[in-house]
């Protein structure tokens, strides 16, 4: 379900890929569920962590991959224009330390 949404909001922005999604993983085995990546090199990374128990590791993978990314010769070094960690909640908030987005679920229903 988070997926089908992100896909549908994915498609509609300015300079979408024809498959805007992938999927990222590593053999450092760190995973995140979600990267949209556009034709001009900006992307956003997206964990999805269905509980609140589960929040923390999705903002570290976040930041890992954030990481990597910056400090990865080969890659553009572009920072990622969002990070976002969609879980349970009733409200969204921004993680005044990382700049990561918390939303709920609910938030993304098309």
């Amino acid at each position: 379900m988070v997926v089908h949404d992100l896909c549908v909001y994915a498609s509609l922005l300015p300079g979408a890929r024809a498959h805007p999604l992938h999927y990222y993983a590593d053999s450092d085995g760190l995973e995140v569920d979600v990267i949209i990546e556009l034709t001009d090199g900006r992307w956003a990374a997206i964990e999805t962590k269905l509980g609140d128990s589960k929040v923390d590791q999705g903002v570290k993978n976040l930041l890992r991959l954030e990481k990597k990314v910056l400090n990865d010769p080969l890659a553009r070094g572009y920072e990622p224009v969002f990070k976002v960690v969609v879980g349970s909640g009733a409200y969204a908030r921004q993680l005044s330390d990382s700049g990561i987005y918390v939303i709920p679920l609910d938030t993304l229903t098309v």
